[in-house]
């Protein structure tokens, strides 16, 4: 086998050719021509390169070629290839229902038979505590149970020839996960290493990639129905509606109403396949009515998911309490702001003698490591916002707050003193300054 000339940088090269992008706006193209691709891997550890060659799938494939359940993350999947080929250690990083797991399978799936199916994967949510780690993975690589200390049969089977490890869940037990991991990584060179996890492990090697929301059109774009179904979020909920006996295809006059169910959904793929399989029934209106429910995250389910996940509330609830009491007491009076705030808003409304202005920094920037808050940037300035489902899901815990008045009294009160501010410097001129500009942002 022909190798190239080794240029001394560690773990793995992809040399990738012939990809198409997305296009400007975002919108899916057809996915990713993988033949005549090829993969370097080598270590550091050992000598030469080992080719590996990219095969497609001759498998039954949905929307542009993909397969049904990888809708709108075609090209996403195979960055996140290009990545993990090239570092050996990738976490998949986004909140709940976001698609990790599925986006993990679907990397997999392309890359299983490079592996001689030697792909393994391991739900580490289903364990009892952190200590089974090395036992789980110990037996999804046919370590036999009793057979003495699992971690260096893992290390000893794993380190044969190249396999993919997916640690699925690793938020729950992070601390450990991040650890196995860590291990894996340096003693196992031929091992790709892909967690899944609603927080970053923050380990030296490891590369972070976000999943994010799948593109939904711009509302008021006046798009076609062929051109909005380029958008993953649209595609994605119609094929779902579809599934679920909706006979007609999308048309161009609900195209607007579609982008806004997507919108209200913001684009997380769990929601929109539940809502979507409710489509057959309700029809597109009538879901659309049904998502002003206050009830929509307990409408929002599906029979077959494991238990503690069949509803959007269940898995929300399952995120909010992995946080610590500081975060808890935080992410449920953000709920006051409709609209993106500043740290400064928020250190002003939410901060108390329960909880100090250093408290809320802290928190805000943990919630935003656990992919619930997100940063927007608004004219240069740095903001933050709960998602629309997160933000529905928080109103319910401020409601039950012991302190909601004084929260409230405050949120007002911090809104009102730009206006007397703006007030003032109309009176007096220019002299006065308005602290906080973005503020204006959170003023109905």
């Amino acid at each position: 086998m022909n190798t190239p000339e080794r240029d001394g940088a560690a773990a793995m090269r992809l040399e990738a050719e012939n990809s198409e992008q997305p296009d400007a706006n975002g919108a899916l193209g057809g996915p990713r021509a993988l033949a005549g691709r090829h993969a370097f891997l080598a270590t550091d550890q050992g000598p030469g390169f080992l080719e590996l060659s990219f095969a497609r799938r001759a498998s039954t494939r949905g929307c542009d070629g993909a397969s049904s359940w990888l809708i709108g993350r075609e090209a996403e999947i195979q960055d996140i290839i290009y990545t993990l080929l090239s570092h050996r250690f990738v976490t998949l990083v986004g909140p709940a229902g976001i698609g990790k797991t599925t986006a993990a399978i679907g990397v997999a799936e392309d890359l299983q038979s490079q592996f001689n199916s030697a792909a393994y994967f391991v739900d580490l949510s289903n364990l009892g505590d952190a200590e089974s780690i090395p036992g789980a993975v110990a037996f999804a690589v046919g370590h036999p149970p009793g057979a003495g200390e699992p971690t260096v049969d893992i290390t000893r089977r794993l380190s044969s020839g190249p396999a993919l490890l997916i640690l699925d869940g690793c938020e729950r037990m992070i601390e450990k996960a991040a650890a196995f991991a860590k291990h894996l990584y340096d003693t196992a060179p031929h091992v790709l290493v892909l967690c899944t996890s609603r927080q970053p492990l923050w380990l030296e090697h490891e590369h972070q990639f976000r999943l994010g929301p799948l593109k939904t059109p711009p509302e008021g774009s006046g798009l076609s129905a062929a051109d909005a179904l380029r958008y993953g979020a649209v595609a994605l909920f119609m094929d779902r509606a579809s599934s679920s006996g909706l006979a007609a295809s999308l048309c161009d006059a609900d195209v607007p109403l579609v982008v806004n169910i997507c919108e209200r959904l913001a684009g997380v793929p769990l929601a929109l396949e539940l809502a979507g399989s409710r489509v057959g029934t309700y029809g597109l209106r009538g879901t659309a009515t049904l998502l002003d429910n206050r009830f929509r995250l307990l409408w929002l389910s599906r029979r077959n998911a494991v238990p503690g996940f069949q509803t959007l509330q269940a898995m929300i609830d399952w995120s909010y309490n992995l946080l610590t009491g500081s975060e808890q007491f935080v992410l449920a009076r953000l709920a006051v702001f409709g609209v993106p705030f500043s740290l400064a808003a928020a250190q002003a409304v939410v901060a108390s003698e329960l909880a100090h202005e250093a408290d809320v920094a802290r928190a805000l920037i943990s919630l935003l490591d656990k992919s619930l808050l997100a940063a927007v940037f608004v004219d240069g300035q740095r903001l933050y916002r709960l998602l629309d489902l997160l933000q529905t899901y928080a109103e319910g815990k401020f409601a039950a707050v012991a302190d909601r008045a004084d929260v409230l009294e405050r949120h007002a009160g911090y809104h009102a003193a730009p206006r007397k501010a703006c007030a003032a410097q109309t009176r007096l001129g220019p002299q006065i300054d308005v602290a906080d500009p973005g503020l204006s942002l959170s003023i109905p």
